[in-house]
């Protein structure tokens, strides 16, 4: 019986693996698969196993009658055919009908037995080969995703004695989270402060990813780079601080741990090596995803089943990091092999580090759980709490948000215990960082060093929770400490900085010549001067003037973007929290007319494109938590 059915399998699931491995090099063609040779054993899988059903159920409809070899290769055929026909825009039941039509008719004519079919020996020899390659998907997954190392230019190279500079961005880092009464344990920033120059918070023009960090990078404010959200490209016209100090002759090296800064978004630009590994794995998901959708793997395990099949293949870029304890250990360990190899030649090196760790989930080791979290947790009502463990997921952060709206009394207990995990994070970067800011002393270097952030996160907030919709002030603050032994003196910035001034701060530092196209300015260089600060979001923008904040909503007509429209009047210094909108009063003229000049400036109708982005960038955003409520 088992040598029958074993007759039975061999040639249908040579026929399946045949069409199968068709479908998928039709679909790397498109462009959708390319590269990804180890997408093709997930897909065989899920075929072997519709085709034996399928095998199993012919054999049950002609019990007592025999059937030929060339018969069950037809039958793998046919049924790795329907996703074939799916993949070319085929509604799903018209694909099936068209199937099973070709089923009956191929064996109600006995065709079959007619149509050509490999020998026994070729299809046992399709079977070991297809075999093999799927056995080796967990390997061939693994392939290509080796830190790129570093090696010298053969660039200009930077004058004699100049420093190593490293930035350092904690993503979603809110500034009173390293500064202030509810802060952090982070005696490593608490050090690079009271050694350093620094502000309590500093102004992202951005509640997002993208748009914080191309402020950062580029040392223009959100209506010079015109980039409101993070479904927009970074526009590959405006330099990057990495391209300014690699042309000065610094040896350039960025590792990052956020999907939305990989190096498809154009981050690359200006660095002799960039490091998104810890990134990888999460950006191939949507592309395997897509791949399980589209065949019998996915149709036969189900979006769930089919996530942790995925997962088992790939690690996301968190449980990639969780093999070195965490994000930040694992950004700290690369980035320590890489300024090994920088310190054996005298140039000196800019080091672009990006810390994921604070976004969520929220989930720091073990070893950074605290009293405060542990008492936090026992006070939340059950249905705020993960189903396991202390993991909290966007979801819960959305559920959260909607409790906190209708008043739900447990809600605020919840978002205590987030918030003391969300810290815990933090204290996890800065243990990290005691590690690199101790390596960098031994070397013995002169170093400069700028920790900053892209932007905030809500925790309870006028009812709001996340980053991605509000510019209210939590959105907005963000940490910025400048630590340069010998070159700044220790101290308080005079005035706000912002994200703006990062790239002329250092450069500034280097010696290298400033535009005067930047936003920004050297922040070490005497007082903060009064000046405008914006802030954009795909909804709202947001100018702040002295102590006055006016924020306006975006509105179009006939597709022609309006002039924004006034939501919110704010008085901060006398209404730190933002909750008395004086929006009724008259916005003062003088006030009223930087806003006009500013709004004037806006970059953004240059980059609008009806092109969406794509399938990939829109599950990352998706993963990361920017879609659907945000």
């Amino acid at each position: 019986m088992l040598r029958k059915g074993l007759e039975a399998l061999l040639p249908a699931w040579a026929g399946a693996s045949v069409v199968a491995g068709v479908d998928f090099f039709l679909s790397a063609t498109w462009g959708t698969l390319a590269g990804r040779p180890e997408l093709l054993g997930s897909g065989w899988v899920g075929t072997w196993l519709a085709t034996l059903m399928a095998v199993i159920i012919w054999v049950l409809l002609r019990r007592g009658l025999t059937s030929s070899r060339k018969q069950f290769f037809w039958i793998g055929c046919v049924v790795a055919g329907l996703p074939l026909l799916v993949g070319l825009d085929f509604p799903f039941w018209l694909a099936l009908l068209l199937a099973s039509s070709a089923c009956t008719l191929l064996f109600a004519l006995r065709a079959a037995p007619r149509l050509p079919a490999p020998s026994t020996l070729a299809c046992k020899l399709i079977i070991v080969i297809t075999g093999t390659w799927t056995l080796a998907t967990p390997w061939l997954a693994m392939q290509g995703e080796h830190p790129q190392e570093w090696s010298a230019s053969s660039g200009p190279k930077a004058p004699t004695g100049s420093p190593d500079i490293i930035l350092v961005s904690i993503d979603t880092c809110r500034a009173d989270s390293v500064f202030g009464p509810d802060s952090a344990t982070t005696p490593t920033l608490d050090r690079l402060r009271t050694e350093g120059l620094y502000s309590s918070f500093a102004l992202s023009g951005s509640n997002q990813t993208i748009p914080g960090h191309l402020e950062m990078l580029t040392g223009l404010d959100a209506m010079s780079h015109g980039v409101r959200e993070n479904r927009e490209r970074p526009p590959a016209k405006h330099t990057l601080l990495a391209e300014r100090m690699q042309a000065a002759g610094w040896e350039t090296f960025g590792v990052v741990s956020n999907p939305l800064m990989g190096a498809e978004f154009g981050w690359t630009r200006g660095f002799d090596a960039f490091d998104d590994t810890l990134v990888l794995r999460g950006r191939l998901r949507p592309i395997h995803e897509e791949l399980l959708n589209h065949g019998w793997t996915g149709w036969i395990l189900g979006r769930k089943w089919s996530r942790r099949a995925l997962s088992w293949v790939y690690a996301d870029y968190r449980a990639v990091a969780a093999r070195n304890h965490s994000t930040a250990q694992a950004v700290v360990d690369i980035a320590s092999t890489q300024i090994d190899a920088l310190t054996k030649q005298e140039n000196p090196f800019f080091l672009f580090l990006h810390f994921m760790d604070p976004h969520s989930p929220y989930e720091a080791p073990a070893a950074q759980r605290t009293a405060r979290s542990n008492l936090a947790k026992k006070k939340v009502p059950k249905r705020f709490l993960p189903a396991q463990g202390d993991r909290v997921i966007g979801s819960m952060l959305i559920d959260t948000e909607k409790a906190l709206l209708n008043e739900d009394s447990g809600a605020m207990a919840a978002v205590d215990w987030y918030h003391s995990l969300y810290l815990e994070e933090v204290a996890e970067v800065d243990r990290a960082l005691s590690q690199l800011i101790e390596k960098l002393e031994a070397n013995e270097r002169p170093t400069i060093v700028l920790v900053t952030g892209d932007h905030g996160e809500h925790f309870g907030e006028q009812g709001w929770m996340r980053h991605a919709n509000t510019l209210l002030e939590p959105n907005l603050r963000v940490p910025f400490i400048l630590w340069a032994p010998g070159k700044v003196r220790p101290g308080t910035i005079e005035g706000v900085p912002h994200l703006t001034d990062v790239v002329p701060t250092l450069l500034a530092l280097a010696g290298i010549p400033l535009l005067e196209s930047f936003d920004g300015r050297p922040v070490h260089l005497g007082a903060m001067p009064n000046r405008i600060h914006v802030a954009t979001d795909q909804d709202e923008v947001a100018v702040r003037w002295n102590d006055l904040k006016w924020t306006g909503e975006w509105s179009t007509a006939d597709q022609i973007e309006q002039a924004p429209s006034t939501v919110r009047l704010i008085h901060l210094q006398e209404d730190p929290s933002e909750m008395l909108n004086l929006a009724e009063d008259i916005v003062p003229r003088n006030l009223a007319e930087k806003i006009s000049q500013t709004i004037a400036r806006d970059a953004h109708s240059g980059l609008t494109t009806d092109k969406p982005p794509s399938i990939t960038h829109e599950a990352l955003l998706e993963e990361l938590g920017y879609a659907g409520d945000d």
